[in-house]
Formats: C-alpha cells, structure tokens, sequence
C-alpha cells in the first residue's frame, strides 16, 4: 500500500535494464514538488537517462499542480539541471557531527 502522499518512483530502463531512477515527492499544502534520490548507473551515463528522468518527474509534477519543483543536488548534476530550466538559488554545507567524548 503506498503513502498516498503523492510520491512517486520513477525508474528508467534502457536495454532492457534498470538504467536509473528518481523520486517526485510533492510538498503537501504547497505548489512545490521535490526531485530527489535522482542517479544513473554508471555504464548508461551521458546517454540522458539522468535528463529523462528530470523531464518525466517534472511534467508529473505539473500534471499534480505544482508550479516549482526543486532539487538538492550534486555538482555533477547542477548543470543538466540548470539546462533543464532550474536555476541555483541557494547552497548547502554537509557537515558531519560526532558526539564530543564527555568526561567523569
């Protein structure tokens, strides 16, 4: 049974073999639409797999009513994005956190 939150999973095949996949997850109460988990295995790159799979989650998540869709991604694929008609608008910093030992 699915969330019924409106997420999808996208998966795309190319000889007949899973090539990449992708998740749409709409923002409830918003006209936002996240593209997440977004990646192509690495014999099918550079054929637009990873484009195609930006393509088909972004008309989807017009046909849903959202307006904007976002994406938190990597600098490998900040450009197909850009390409695609994303534009950057802000950066995050991945930090790691490690409990401080704590002394007696």
């Amino acid at each position: 049974m699915g969330r019924k939150d409106g997420m999808e999973l996208w998966v795309a095949w190319l000889e007949g073999r899973m090539a990449g996949a992708g998740r749409l997850e709409p923002v409830a109460g918003t006209e936002f639409a996240g593209l997440w988990g977004g990646g192509v295995l690495p014999e099918y790159r550079g054929r637009g797999v990873y484009r195609a799979l930006v393509d088909a989650r972004s008309r989807s998540a017009i046909a849903m009513g959202c307006k904007y869709v976002h994406s938190d991604s990597t600098e490998y694929s900040r450009p197909i994005l850009e390409r695609q008609g994303l534009v950057k608008v802000s950066t995050t910093t991945p930090y790691f956190w490690k409990r401080a030992a704590t002394g007696s």
